[in-house]
């Protein structure tokens, strides 16, 4: 997994990421200086090998994989780039703080977690 802080970060890492998550890091980041991935969150890029259930402990004792009777994120929105789909998704952990996970649809992301993605996902 890739946890970006800032712009900069994520622009020395583009030719490795989804071109979605230097976007939204820039717009997380802003231009008023006031960001603080402490306080205010950060977006994570997974990759390959990550473990969607210990890995994000942030999401609760499942990681990223809910129950089926829980919803954990509050939004999903999945985007074309090139001919893949990236996915979006929103988890707020407190007042403050939020997890954007840009996601791959790539072939290996763990199964439970893509249908996950596709049932919850907004066209974007």
């Amino acid at each position: 997994m890739i946890r970006l802080t800032s712009t900069a970060q994520a622009q020395i890492l583009e030719d490795r990421i989804p071109p979605l998550a230097v976007l939204r890091m820039a717009q997380f980041e802003g231009t008023d200086g006031l960001y603080d991935p402490e306080r205010h969150g950060h977006i994570v890029v997974l990759e390959p090998g990550d473990d969607v259930e210990k890995d994000f402990p942030e999401a609760g004792p499942g990681g990223l994989l809910s129950g089926p009777e829980e919803v954990l994120f509050d939004y999903v929105f999945a985007y074309r780039e090139g001919e893949s789909a990236v996915y979006e998704a929103v988890i707020q952990i407190d007042d403050d703080r939020t997890l954007t996970l840009i996601i791959p649809d790539a072939p290996w992301l763990h199964t439970g977690l893509r249908l996950q993605l596709e049932a919850l996902a907004e066209i974007a």
